[in-house]
């Protein structure tokens, strides 16, 4: 049975468990600091995880209109994330296939390779840390976000993927090898990294290279 009117989770600065059952209505994510775990696969007509604190999900699923404004999701599983517009998702499993769709910040770390299944759009940044690895396959990856938004120190395998940067202010970009890379962003994007494209450069906008393409 699902539970009326709304759950609230509220310990501000320590970490819980969030309950599967019974499915919620509106679930509260209120902490500050420390990490919510679920306790098992979480159905919820709406999810606000609104103050800054980390849910992790692990290798359980999460289904419900989503608000994780300022806040992250983390997800383990081979194949139980979800693409949200909202704050940052994590993908930090061994081995995990990323759905497509839009992400706000859209964060990989730890060893082990995340594959893209499709294309994938981020309106904030895009960030591999050092150890982990993004397989783009053949997909589409289009970056909007403003800033340093393609953020690489860790192993990004370009296959035959194109990566755009299609902001709308100034962009940046640290550290990759692409197979296509495309430009088109009329406020200009930094290259800040010896990156190198292995196929095709294409610069609808303005380009420039502190150090090499």
């Amino acid at each position: 049975a699902m539970t009326a009117g709304t759950v609230d989770y509220d310990n501000a600065t320590g970490s819980q468990t969030i309950y599967s059952t019974p499915v919620y209505n509106n679930l509260t994510l209120e902490n500050s600091s420390g990490t919510n775990t679920a306790g098992g696969n979480l159905v919820t007509t709406t999810l606000n995880n609104i103050s800054g604190g980390i849910l992790n999900m692990a290798g359980f699923t999460l289904s419900g209109a989503i608000n994780n404004t300022s806040s992250t999701i983390r997800f383990s599983g081979t194949s139980n994330g979800l693409a949200i517009t909202t704050g940052t998702v994590e993908y930090y499993g061994a081995t995990q296939t990323l759905p497509s769709g839009s992400y706000n910040n859209l964060t990989i770390t730890t060893s082990g390779t995340k594959t893209l299944a499709g294309a994938t759009n981020v309106a904030g940044v895009l960030t591999i840390n050092a150890g982990a690895t993004l397989d783009a396959n053949s997909r589409t990856i289009t970056i909007t976000g403003p800033n340093q938004a393609w953020n690489n120190s860790g192993t990004f395998v370009f296959g035959t993927s194109k990566v755009k940067m299609n902001g709308s202010s100034a962009q940046s970009m640290l550290g990759s090898t692409f197979y296509d890379l495309e430009i088109d962003n009329t406020a200009g994007v930094t290259l800040t990294s010896s990156d190198s494209v292995t196929h095709q450069l294409i610069q609808i906008g303005r380009a420039s290279c502190r150090e090499r393409v």
